[in-house]
């Protein structure tokens, strides 16, 4: 993926850290119900993220471009 197309996966990828993280204290701190939206949250982010790498992939394949090698073989 490029940069470009990696931007969106690693928003989802960090936004579903944070709402893991933070959904323990927000708990505690007296709000079950906003905790259980907030690991709700986290987990449509994982399954979000794992279509945009889907997307992604199946993108470059149409296009047939190939993984960066390694080494020059001139």
């Amino acid at each position: 993926m490029s940069a470009r197309g990696e931007a969106p996966l690693a928003v989802l990828v960090l936004l579903a850290a944070a709402f893991v993280l933070a959904a323990p204290l927000v708990g505690r701190a007296g709000h079950p119900g906003a905790a259980d939206v907030l690991m709700g949250l986290a987990a449509g982010c994982g399954v979000l993220s794992f279509g945009v790498a889907g997307w992604a992939t199946l993108r470059a394949a149409r296009r047939g471009t190939r993984p960066p090698q390694g080494g020059d073989r001139s």
